[in-house]
């Protein structure tokens, strides 16, 4: 299913902007991340991951567990975005909206940055104790540094999946309430703006469900400043009511290096 909807999308693509046109996304293939044990991965959009370097020792003594456990929920608490705390090859912590697992396998592939999202200031004032600390730093910007491959391109399937027959006959026909909005999607009653899931209207991607955000929805803030990251919900879709479309945005991943509209507060604390 996934490479049928793909081939719809880049059909679509190819309709609008011309035949000339060549679209590629990047593959998530099983590229490990450095094994800069114990480091944060924060996914910021699909197949593009932040990491975040934790200190490992304080002098001669490792650092528990248990503070590296609550400094990464901390982190997973403010930016709202899934979290990984990997503390070995074959054991990491996932942090998500249905709480946390513990895992085996830890996150590989795809493109990682570094030095873009901010932390609580507690945990990494340690890192000057640790003398592993910048040496495993300067591996994972080696590491970005050297990564190739094709353009990193936003989400074009939006995060849909294919409706069931039940939410296709719950779903289809014409909103009862709004004219011309699609079925399934209300107004929140704080900025006014649709939310819900629904059918996407696009023709090329019939019967696709995907869910739609407000500016409400919103929750993306900088663990530093608390402040959001960006307007919008990162890696989400919003409704435009004049165009009757669903768009997905990334907001430039909600770091200022991608996005000028982006929360700029690691860029001030580089100064």
């Amino acid at each position: 299913m996934a490479n049928q909807l793909w081939k719809e999308i880049k059909k679509s693509i190819k309709k609008t902007l011309g035949q000339e046109v060549k679209v590629t996304l990047v593959g998530n293939d099983s590229k490990k991340h450095p094994a800069v044990f114990p480091y944060i991965v924060t996914k910021l959009s699909p197949n593009f991951y932040h990491v975040i370097v934790l200190p490992k020792f304080m002098g001669d003594k490792p650092i528990p567990e248990e503070p590296l456990i609550k400094f990464a929920q901390h982190q997973y608490d403010s930016n709202d975005l899934d979290t990984y705390l990997v503390l070995g090859e074959e054991d990491a912590i996932f942090y998500h909206k249905d709480g946390l697992s513990r895992m085996e396998k830890i996150p590989a592939g795809g493109k990682i940055c570094t030095g873009l999202l901010c932390t609580m200031s507690g945990m990494m004032s340690k890192a000057d104790f640790d003398p592993t600390h910048q040496t495993r730093c300067e591996e994972v910007t080696k590491f970005t540094e050297e990564q190739t491959g094709n353009y990193l391109l936003t989400d074009f399937t939006k995060g849909a999946r294919e409706a069931t027959s039940e939410e296709i006959n719950e779903l289809s026909g014409a909103n009862p309430t709004f004219k011309g909005v699609p079925k399934g999607l209300i107004k929140c009653n704080v900025c006014s703006q649709f939310k819900g899931d629904c059918l996407d209207p696009n023709e090329n991607l019939s019967n696709q469900l995907v869910t739609v955000h407000c500016q409400c929805d919103n929750k993306n803030r900088c663990a530093y400043c608390s402040t959001l990251l960006y307007d919008r919900k990162l890696s989400s879709n919003y409704y435009n009511v004049d165009e009757n479309a669903i768009y997905h945005t990334t907001g430039g991943c909600g770091v200022p290096e991608f996005s000028p509209n982006a929360h700029r507060c690691s860029l001030e604390m580089k100064k």
